[in-house]
């Protein structure tokens, strides 16, 4: 119990950290200063291959995590089916219960999954968009 309850916070704080990212990248107030820094830190982190192979290893054992806990999802909803009618209330209510965690932990890791796949192609584009501007800055000079 307490390793899954490590697991998920540190999954819900992988999940707060993409936000604020994506969150402050994405605010056009913000000085480009401090844009150009997060930027670098992203951009780090894909440009280094030992970060970048764990990053796909991270993001291969969220999307494992999310298919498990939709499989508990089913499976639990499946029993509930099954047991219609001969089922004691304290016993629905332990059903609903985890049926609520599975559900909840699927979602969970699901954004979190979805929201890294969001930093990997923002970091794709934003290389894109240096190099045209740094082409651009050399045609201009020749």
């Amino acid at each position: 119990f307490v390793n899954k309850m490590i697991w998920w916070t540190c999954l819900y704080a992988l999940l707060v950290a993409e936000m604020a990212l994506i969150t402050l990248v994405c605010i056009p107030f913000l000085p480009s200063r401090v844009k150009h820094i997060l930027l670098k830190v992203v951009n780090l982190i894909f440009s280094i291959p030992t970060l970048k192979i764990t990053f796909l290893i991270v993001a291969a054992i969220i999307a494992f995590v999310a298919v498990d806990n939709y499989h508990d999802s089913v499976r639990i909803r499946a029993e509930k089916v099954q047991m219609k009618g001969m089922i004691t209330h304290e016993k629905e209510m332990k059903m609903n219960m985890n049926m609520f965690h599975s559900q909840r932990s699927f979602y969970l890791a699901g954004i979190t999954d979805f929201l890294l796949l969001v930093l990997y192609g923002m970091n794709r584009l934003l290389n894109e968009v240096v190099t045209l501007q740094n082409k651009l800055k050399e045609a201009k000079c020749c």
